[in-house]
């Protein structure tokens, strides 16, 4: 079994949860007149996708642009409210890659895809289930790890983004200090 194929994840999220969901996307379609059907449940059927659309371009190395709305954060973007810094790490670039996937499973993410430069994970909101994409880029030679991390939908994320990123960064460095250097 090769690593890509080890991480690749597809469960269905059927439950009572998914009932709540469409309950609470009917309620959208109500109570605003501007909505109609065919967005309401592309929507649905969108938040319930195993993979983003992008995840081929990520596994390929490059890190979408984060769009024009606050629920989305990148150690590519220009200074401003997506920014975030990349993860430094001293050592072997190796050792760094396997303690962020173990702090991405650790802190409850899924992976769907990884090699051995790029990670695709995907996080869920606890109540409503709904999906966040994190992309991971590993820059060896700089000895840096890029990060993207973005809801799937909707317009804005109360911050979640930015704290899941600052919270893997604390974690991801708390176990790169337990490891001895050689």
């Amino acid at each position: 079994c090769s690593q890509r194929e080890k991480f690749r994840v597809h469960k269905p999220y059927n439950s009572p949860v998914k009932a709540v969901l469409r309950t609470a996307l009917l309620l959208m379609l109500i109570t605003n007149p501007s909505l109609n059907a065919k967005s309401v449940f592309n929507i649905e059927q969108e938040a319930n996708r195993t993979t983003p659309h992008h995840t081929e371009q990520v596994m390929k190395k490059a890190l979408q642009p984060c769009p024009d709305k606050p629920n989305c954060v990148s150690s590519k973007a220009p200074q401003g409210r997506s920014h975030v810094e990349p993860l430094h790490f001293s050592g072997s670039a190796e050792q760094a890659w396997q303690v962020l996937q173990k702090v991405l499973v650790d802190m409850g993410g899924q992976i769907v895809e990884a090699d051995d430069h790029c990670v695709h994970a995907v996080f869920r909101s606890r109540i409503f289930r709904f999906a966040d994409d994190l992309n991971c880029c590993l820059d060896s030679d700089s000895h840096i790890i890029h990060l993207r991390s973005a809801a799937r939908i909707g317009y804005y994320d109360f911050g979640v983004n930015r704290k899941r990123v600052e919270n893997i960064r604390k974690k991801f460095h708390a176990k790169m200090k337990k490891i001895p250097s050689s």
